[in-house]
């Protein structure tokens, strides 16, 4: 049986060796960086980043809602509300 060339490689004892110190010894460089995303999002710290978004989105509507009731108090000078009952009515007898 010809196999052009090709030889099949077996596996060694010193392959399984090499493999076993691969996996058990991390590299401590690419170690580094995770620890120090992972100290830096923080369930704590995004917890009072988020709350602290809260706090200035109420601040915000506060100061926005006494704005627009500023607004239509002076509005309401310049505006005639005319009641609904004051209105001339269409004659319903207007075609016959």
């Amino acid at each position: 049986m010809s196999h052009n060339g090709y030889t099949i490689l077996r596996k060694g004892a010193s392959d399984d060796e090499e493999q076993e110190g691969l996996l058990s010894q991390p590299d401590s460089d690419s170690c580094a960086p995770v620890t120090s995303l992972h100290r830096s999002m923080s369930p704590r710290r995004i917890a009072i980043a988020l709350m602290v978004l809260l706090l200035v989105n109420a601040i915000c509507l506060i100061v926005i809602t006494r704005h627009l009731q500023l607004a239509s108090v002076v509005l309401k000078s310049y505006l005639n509300f005319v009641d609904n009952r004051d209105l001339p009515r269409p004659d319903q007898y207007d075609g016959l």
